[in-house]
């Protein structure tokens, strides 16, 4: 593991300039932070907003903040972050599939996924989530290879840790008692259940639930809508499928290379009846957006969650090419994937099998789906199909070619996202540093806003010019224009404009 240690220094110190930008709050991490400087203050109570359990990230953050201060919280969601793909790397290792070169290629593409990245920026809730599901699997995986039961109780305690960041890591020992009971392991099933059991109890008869995680509750009406449901899981998969395309192009490649026609033949017809019958009841509509990206939040077509900040963000190069044939190959990877798992379907009892179906079944109860919940479902379904791949030059190149464009697409939506986060949140404590407006004035990005509440509006951050929206320079006079630029940028006319109310 000695180069799983070096590669994931040099990934800590390699972002570190990047992530030093990142003085700003996003999406929900404003409720994380002021949550945090809470527990500073000894009060422990969660805010009402807050849907999450939260309390393990919650005090790693208190412990952390207390050493370096809260504005220093980022780095440490990027320490876990980085923690992750050396915990990947080592469920990898425990598995013994590959050798160092394949594994250091998939755990970077894990590593660079863009949900991965993206919650890695700030104070989110998934990158915790995560490490702590990530450690229960390598902990079951080492009472696999022997035995010693001292190893499941540390799963489960590592998934107690995950449930109390955020509840929908019970999927995993969950899948986990499921296919203990396939397998009639009962007593390792008991165990299972003892802990889940343990786990609801404290959560729905101790834990100081807020009105947030009421109102979030499992929505049942979900499972009345047939549409719905199967857009939903056809949605996931095809972002799974693109997530995976050289695993799932290298599975493909193995089927053909036994040079059994009929079952080829039979793979052929079940994947074309799959990808017309996928497609045809696919309403996408019903779960966000037409086109792919199909799910709202953090990943859309212009990069990182662009509908924070007010106006239409630009496009990138490329832009409409790009997802039209990430569209297409996905959703025939998603029709040749399923049509091996039906005719390989014995194979696949495993209990990583077990902890997808399930966790696609909690999806279908979620009140509002959100892009970002499909990240537990990657290091899942990256170690699921790799138990059943042989370790060739083919695998090593795809995967080469994969993790350079993910790389690259991460740093390019990353980077974009953190420079102009920055230069908005920097420039409005500028504005109230200088008396110019109270932090209620400025309609800032979305994460300023939800945090300050805005009362009237002095001055507006937009990405819409002059020429674009001549509504709003009718009432408000342009005073600065800001241009994002970095090595590699693809965006184009990347700018962002201040306005000033008449």
């Amino acid at each position: 593991m000695k180069y799983a240690k070096y590669i994931s220094i040099f990934f800590l110190v390699a972002l570190i300039p990047l992530y030093s930008y990142v003085n700003f709050y996003q999406n929900d991490d404003w409720n994380r932070n002021s949550t945090i400087i809470r527990f500073l203050n000894f009060d422990f109570r969660l805010l009402d907003v807050t849907a999450t359990t939260f309390y393990t990230q919650g005090l790693m953050g208190v412990f952390w903040a207390a050493i370096f201060g809260v504005k220093k919280l980022p780095y440490l969601t990027l320490l876990v972050s980085v923690a992750n793909f050396y915990l990947f790397w080592s469920i990898l290792k425990e598995l013994k599939i590959f050798k160092d070169l394949t594994n250091f290629l998939l755990s970077t593409i894990f590593f660079f996924n863009i949900f991965h990245i993206y919650s890695s920026i700030g104070f989110m809730t998934e990158n915790y989530l995560l490490f702590f599901c990530l450690l229960s699997i390598l902990y079951f995986y080492k009472f696999q290879n022997n035995l010693n039961f001292k190893n499941l109780y540390f799963s489960n305690i590592f998934s107690i840790l995950a449930f109390y960041a955020k509840q929908n890591a019970l999927v995993v020992p969950a899948g986990l008692a499921i296919y203990f009971l396939i397998n009639k392991k009962y007593q390792e099933f008991k165990i299972q259940l003892a802990f889940i059991f343990g786990t609801l109890l404290s959560y729905y008869l101790l834990f100081p639930r807020t009105t947030e995680m009421k109102d979030k509750d499992f929505n049942f009406n979900n499972l009345l809508n047939f549409n719905y449901d199967f857009s939903l899981i056809y949605g996931i998969l095809i972002y799974l499928s693109f997530f995976s395309l050289p695993l799932i192009f290298n599975l493909i490649w193995q089927e053909i290379q036994t040079k059994n026609i009929k079952k080829i033949l039979l793979i052929t017809l079940i994947s074309v009846f799959i990808f017309f019958g996928g497609n045809y009841l696919y309403k996408p509509g019903l779960i966000s957006w037409e086109e792919f990206p199909y799910f709202e939040n953090t990943f859309e077509r212009t990069g990182f969650l662009p509908r924070t900040i007010d106006g239409t963000k630009y496009q990138f190069k490329y832009n409409f090419d790009l997802y039209n044939y990430i569209d297409l190959i996905s959703k025939i990877a998603v029709s040749l994937f399923i049509s091996i798992l039906i005719l390989n379907f014995k194979k696949f009892n495993d209990a990583l099998s077990y902890i997808v179906l399930v966790n696609f079944g909690l999806m279908l109860f979620v009140s509002i789906f959100f892009d970002r919940y499909i990240l537990i479902f990657v290091p899942l379904i990256y170690l699921l199909i790799s138990k059943f791949l042989k370790e060739t030059k083919l695998l090593q190149v795809s995967l080469s070619v994969f993790a350079v464009f993910t790389v690259y697409f991460s740093y390019l939506l990353s980077s974009d996202f953190i420079y102009t986060h920055n230069y908005i949140w920097s420039k409005s404590e500028e504005l109230v540093g200088t008396s110019k407006a109270s932090t209620t004035e400025i309609y800032s990005t979305g994460a300023w806003n939800r945090n300050f509440k805005n009362s009237s509006i002095k001055y507006i951050f937009s990405y819409d010019s002059p020429k674009t929206n001549k509504d709003l320079i009718v009432s408000h006079n342009l005073i600065e224009t800001k241009e994002i630029d970095f090595k590699g940028n693809l965006f184009i006319n990347p700018k962002i404009y201040l306005y000033e109310a008449k």
